[in-house]
This record gives structure tokens, sequence and C-alpha cells, in this order.
């Protein structure tokens, strides 16, 4: 899924699709960015600070409890 899926024609969040897609307090977050469809969408890999995927992030991930929706 990317980003601009979750942005309307008018350049607005798509609540509804945030609302079937994410909980409560990720919608909270998602909307405190605004939405920009001029940005590509890139890969990104969320356990990291520069958002590059590293076998060290991946045996973390593995050893430790990580809160899901």
């Amino acid at each position: 899924m990317k980003v601009s899926s979750l942005i309307t024609a008018q350049g607005d969040w798509d609540n509804q699709r945030l609302h079937q897609l994410f909980s409560p307090h990720d919608i909270n977050i998602i909307r405190s960015f605004p939405p920009n469809k001029i940005l590509q969408d890139k890969m990104i890999w969320a356990y990291t600070k520069d958002g590059r995927f590293s076998v060290k992030s991946r045996h973390w991930l593995l050893t430790h409890e990580v809160e899901s929706v």
C-alpha cells in the first residue's frame, strides 16, 4: 500500500480509508502530518532510525515483543 492511496483527490486524508485500516491512536499520528501527494512513496524499515533494513534490526525484532495493531 502507498501513502498516496490514503489521500483524496482534493489532497486531504481519506478519513474513511484511515478508519478501515488503522487504530484511532495511529490515525491521530498519521493526521499529525500534512498529506503530500507531490512526494514519491518509498519503502522504509520502521525499526531503524534511517529507515534501512539491517540484520541487526531484524534480530532485535525477532527477540523483542513489538506492539501490533
